[in-house]
């Protein structure tokens, strides 16, 4: 090889081994290449990738809500599902205590309400006349009997106490009218086993005399004409009268309302009405006071009256008993007789002794 041939191809060699011995133990300086503006095509590729899965995020989140709707809307009919079979529940149970307590209901006003009625039938024409013959001794002590099955022994009866003033009151009301007759038209039963009360509507009737007039009003004796406008009428007053039993089915306590006002007002004008009522000698529970009629001599103490036992009186099905006939009907006596023989040969009363004090 020719010698400048040779010093040519060597100057270019030297300039390669400097530049790389310049680079030798350094970095060398990098530069960035110079930026590529973007096509529009990829820019499109870009907005449809970002829409892709922000509709892929709306589904998600769609599908997460109605996931959680749905579960809200199960749960919220398995609670409404619980909520019915807890009403049913509680009405069988309430149905169960419902029956439960018209038993006890039952068992409660059936013996009251039975001894309340036969009350009634018993002095359904007063009290019978113990110095009369002896079929109305008789009577007589069948009556007070009752009453001492009936009746507390320290019944309390307005301001009075015991048996006795009941008696009493009974025997005024029949003995300072021509006659008499009571009878029950409702009852109402209230208040627990221990202490039932009774209510009971009921009417009385009674026919005037002079010696209602002496004993009642003896204040309008000197009143002829309003005397004579009441003898011989027959009054029907409306009464209310409250029983409060003790635990043995026996009268504690008795309150008697008769309303004297509205029945003598059938008779009289307002006016003669107050004048009758005014000076009555009427008490509390419409207990008739001591008049001038009232010197008969008192009746005398029953002869070992039998004792009635109503506790083991059976239970109606009825709470009230009520009477809705249009006219008065007067009760019937009770016949009494000493045999069975008596009896089979009179013809059978509207109301039997055995109902009476069974």
């Amino acid at each position: 090889m020719p010698p400048h041939q040779r010093d040519e191809t060597c100057t270019p060699r030297l300039a390669i081994s400097t530049k790389a011995s310049f680079a030798i133990g350094t970095r060398p300086p990098t530069t960035s290449p110079p930026p590529t503006s973007a096509s529009p095509h990829s820019r499109n590729g870009d907005t449809e990738g970002r829409l892709a899965r922000r509709r892929k995020q709306c589904r998600v989140s769609q599908r997460r809500y109605r996931d959680k709707k749905g579960s809200a809307e199960y749960n919220l009919r398995l609670d409404v599902n619980s909520l019915r079979e807890s009403v049913e529940r509680l009405r069988v149970a309430r149905q169960l205590l419902e029956s439960r307590v018209w038993n006890d209901r039952l068992s409660l006003t059936g013996s009251v309400r039975k001894a309340v009625e036969q009350y009634y039938v018993m002095f359904s024409t007063g009290l019978y006349d113990p110095h009369a013959d002896s079929r109305d001794r008789k009577c007589f002590d069948v009556q007070v009997g009752f009453l001492h099955a009936f009746l507390d022994q320290d019944v309390v009866f307005g301001d009075g106490k015991g048996i006795s003033d009941v008696i009493e009151q009974w025997r005024r009301y029949s003995i300072f009218h021509e006659d008499m007759w009571v009878r029950s038209v409702s009852a109402q039963i209230y208040g627990t086993h221990e202490s039932p009360i009774a209510v009971v509507q009921g009417l009385l009737g009674v026919r005037l005399n002079r010696t209602t007039i002496e004993a009642v009003f003896p204040h309008i004796l000197n009143n002829e004409e309003l005397v004579q406008a009441l003898i011989g009428k027959e009054v029907v007053y409306d009464t209310c009268t409250t029983y409060l039993f003790n635990e043995r089915n026996q009268v504690v306590r008795q309150d008697l309302e008769v309303d004297f006002l509205s029945g003598l007002a059938k008779l009289l004008n307002p006016t003669k009405t107050a004048n009758v009522l005014n000076n009555a000698i009427i008490f509390s529970s419409s207990k008739l006071g001591e008049g001038e009629a009232c010197g008969t001599s008192p009746p005398p103490s029953p002869v070992s009256p039998s004792v009635v036992d109503l506790s083991g009186v059976e239970p109606e099905p009825e709470v009230s008993f009520v009477f809705a006939d249009d006219e008065y009907e007067k009760p019937r006596f009770v016949e009494i007789f000493e045999d069975e023989e008596e009896a089979a040969a009179q013809p059978v009363s509207r109301l039997a002794l055995q109902y009476i004090m069974s």
